[in-house]
């Protein structure tokens, strides 16, 4: 079962692109090929390893899934990471979109898994 919750118009407009570049870049295309569909927000740790070190800042993401035009949307929940509301690092992100991407442009459906299978 799916975790949902509703965005407002300002949150899709503000969950529509994220600081880094690559990772924006993908998600751009991503969204032209699913429009008003996928979301990230983003949500910046500040890490220090020790007293002399310089303080680290780590981006994680937690993706959302608009199925229609409502503003309901549903959390993804990457399987590696665990947990009810995952945040994960944009490396997991990006290999998810580059999945989307690669399935959209070979026209993958259920039906053509099974006919490729006969033989």
């Amino acid at each position: 079962m799916g975790a949902y919750t509703y965005l407002n118009e300002s949150e899709f407009n503000l969950y529509s692109k994220v600081e880094d570049k690559d990772l924006n870049e993908l998600f751009q295309e991503v969204s032209k090929a699913f429009p008003n569909t996928y979301y990230l927000s983003t949500m910046t740790f500040i890490k220090k390893d020790g007293f002399f070190s310089k303080p680290k800042q780590i981006d994680r993401y937690e993706m959302y899934v608009r199925h229609d035009n409502s503003s309901e949307v549903q959390i993804f929940n990457f399987p590696s990471e665990g947990g009810f509301f995952p945040r994960v690092d944009g490396y997991t992100v990006m290999t998810y979109f580059f999945g989307l991407l690669n399935a959209s442009r070979r026209k993958v459906t259920p039906s053509t898994l099974t006919e490729n299978k006969e033989g």
